[in-house]
């Protein structure tokens, strides 16, 4: 999983006052990239890096869109490159 300080860096976060509250998405990030491609980071020796980069575009997903709505459109549920990242670990899985 990508540390803290990578995800702040991600992020453009410059400040430590969404610490915790980037931790919290980073570990749903996480989650989320693992049911997608149905297996745990832990599983692998090493992350790939489609992965590990998948997670951070997850989390400044999450980061961005902290409402269920914006401007009156509905984020969508899992952003492209999300998807396009984690298509080739899917595809060895099942």
């Amino acid at each position: 999983m990508p540390s803290l300080a990578e995800a702040k860096a991600h992020l453009r976060v410059d400040h430590d006052d969404d610490d915790a509250l980037i931790g919290t998405y980073l570990s749903a990030a996480q989650g989320h990239v693992e049911a997608h491609v149905s297996t745990a980071f832990a599983d692998f020796d090493e992350v790939p890096p489609a992965l590990f980069s998948a997670t951070l575009l997850m989390l400044g997903h999450l980061y961005e869109n902290r409402e269920a709505a914006t401007s009156g459109k509905v984020p969508s549920i899992l952003p492209l490159g999300v998807e396009a990242l984690c298509a080739p670990h899917r595809a060895q899985l099942v």
